[in-house]
Parts: C-alpha cells; structure tokens; sequence
C-alpha cells in the first residue's frame, strides 16, 4: 500500500494548526487575567486616594472607611488595623464566608498619631493586596493629616 504524501502533509499541518491553536488560547486566556487585575487594581487605586482625601477631612481611618463604604463595612482587626475586603465589582464584603468565597482584593489601612504642642499629627498607611496574586501587595500609599487642638481659642481674637 503506497503511502499518500497529500495525507502525510495535511496530518502536519492538522497538528500545527492544533499547537498554535493553544497557544494562542493561552495568550488570550493570560490576557484576560491581566486585564482583570487592571481593573481590580485601578478601582482599588482610586478608592485609596478617596480613603486619602476623607483620611484628611475626618482625622480617623475607620470615619474614612465608613464615609467611603458604609457604616460598619470596615473591620478592625486586634492590632488596630483597619480592612475592607472588596470583591469583584468593588462592593465591601463583611462576613468571613463571604470574604472568602467572593473577595478578590483587600485594602488594610494603619495609622500611627503623633501628639505634638498645638495638635495632634496623623500618618495613615494605606495598602493593596490582590488575594487572585496570593496576597500580593500591589499599591501602597502614606496620607497624612494634621489635627489642631482648638480649645480655648477664642473665635473673637484675631
């Protein structure tokens, strides 16, 4: 039985087609990821810098988190921490099933005051974490805010 070159030429280019046929599903499924993580970061990015802002109106990170979020979405952990666990489409998640079925990133903030003369200096350390990167930090921010003591200040005196 003579062997067909046509058959052995289509049986080649059937298993190139199939290589490159994954690795292209491989690159468009690794792109996806990438560009889901984008996302997640930029929004969380976002939501730090408005932490920031409200960190410089209110004085205290857990006000700033509920200002953002809602009342009690922020929990406070033992070490004073402040974390808001977010999932996918950047909603605050509360319940630890919840945390771990539906979270994919979370923002833990710190603050460190420091009482001075005529107020009170406060430093928040805001940070990223991507749970999808196993817990990857992926942004950080220091915000800062300066609270003046204001008793016995008479509103009059110029």
């Amino acid at each position: 039985m003579p062997v067909n070159l046509f058959f052995i030429e289509l049986i080649i280019v059937l298993v190139f087609l199939s290589i490159s046929g994954t690795v292209v599903l491989k690159l468009f499924s690794s792109a996806d990821l990438l560009a889901e993580r984008t996302r997640l970061t930029e929004h969380a990015i976002m939501d730090v810098q408005s932490l920031a802002e409200l960190y410089a109106v209110e004085g205290d990170m857990v006000k700033a988190a509920d200002r953002l979020y809602g009342s009690n979405w922020a929990e406070v952990t033992s070490d004073g921490k402040c974390m808001i666990c977010l999932d996918e489409e950047m909603r605050p998640l509360f319940t630890p099933d919840a945390r771990d079925n539906y979270g994919r990133l979370y923002i833990e903030m710190s603050e460190q005051r420091t009482r001075g003369k005529c107020g009170t200096y406060c430093e928040m350390d805001a940070r990223v974490v991507l749970l999808s990167d196993g817990g990857g930090e992926v942004y950080s921010q220091t915000s800062s805010t300066y609270i003046p003591d204001i008793e016995g200040v008479d509103a009059n005196e110029e």
